[in-house]
Parts: C-alpha cells; structure tokens; sequence
C-alpha cells in the first residue's frame, strides 16, 4: 500500500463514523466532498454489503477532492493536515487556515508568496503542524477531528516527498 493511499484511508476514517463490525456508516456525514450523487452511490454499496468497494472509491473521492490542496506541501504530515482540513471545510477555508497559520494576508489564494513561506515553514514541521491546528480550530474544525488529525500529521510529518502526493493507485 502506497503512502497516498494509507493517507487516503485515514482521511476516510475521520470523515466516518463505523459501526460495531467496523464498516462506515454514511448516513448523518456531512462533508464538502461528499455530493449528493457520491453519497447515493455509496448508500448503494453499503446497502449491498460492498464495503471495500465502498472504503476504496470513499478514498477515491475524497484523495481526489482534497487534492484541490494537495501538492502545495512537500512534507506528508502538512500535506495530510492541508488535506484533512480541506476535506472538513472546504477548500476556500483550508487556504485560509494556511494563510493564518503561515501569518500572511489571507486573500483565499495560493500563490508565490504563500508557497515560498510554507516552503520555509516546512523545514521544520511540528511548529507549522501546530499552527495549523490552531487556525484550523479558529476556523471551526471539530476539535476531536482536529486532535486526530494531528497526531496522524505528526506521524506522517518526517516523511518529506520527492514530488507532490497526487493520485491514489486505483484500487
């Protein structure tokens, strides 16, 4: 399994709750990502009993969604956290979120200045992950998601990438 896809499920996992047997529950989950034609389509699979397939093609979207971020870090724990806070809020929000936590004037979009601060930040991730999270709050994110989703950044954030995290093998 490669590292995007390891990413991808953990994403899935914050965005769903999972009954007793483990498989997720779709019902009652309220996310950017997830439009009215996905979720029909995954109430199919489940209604089926089709929950890896159902798993695999929730991974799909939202790695796909929250690519609309992705690619702008270079270190995984940041991507995953800039990811993570897209597929929460969206992705307008998420760009403000880094903005905050990068103390730039926050204008919704990313270009060359952000970039080359968070290139900056990255060199050292724990202070930035913690900013992060501090925006992220501010900007309304489910503080027990929040919590999560850090410790994960946490344990991604030593990775560094050779290129941007874009796609998730097709499973």
């Amino acid at each position: 399994m490669t590292l995007q896809e390891i990413m991808a499920l953990h994403l899935v996992n914050l965005a769903f709750a999972r009954d007793r047997a483990g498989r997720i529950c779709v019902a009652g989950t309220a996310a950017p990502w997830l439009t009215p034609e996905l979720r029909g389509r995954a109430q199919a699979l489940a209604a089926a009993g089709e929950f890896v397939a159902l798993e695999a093609m929730l991974a799909r979207s939202v790695w796909r969604y929250s690519g609309k971020l992705g690619g702008v870090a270079r270190n995984a724990g940041v991507d995953f956290l800039l990811r993570d806070t897209c597929a929460e809020l969206g992705p307008a929000a998420a760009n403000g979120v880094l903005q905050r936590a990068l103390g730039v004037a926050v204008d919704g979009r990313l270009g060359a200045e952000v970039r080359a601060v968070l290139a900056g930040a990255e060199v050292e991730p724990a202070p930035l992950l913690r900013a992060l999270d501090a925006a992220r709050r501010a900007a309304g994110s489910d503080a027990g998601r929040a919590r999560a989703a850090v410790r994960l950044a946490q344990a991604f954030a030593p990775r560094a990438t050779a290129r941007p995290l874009t796609a998730v093998a097709a499973g």
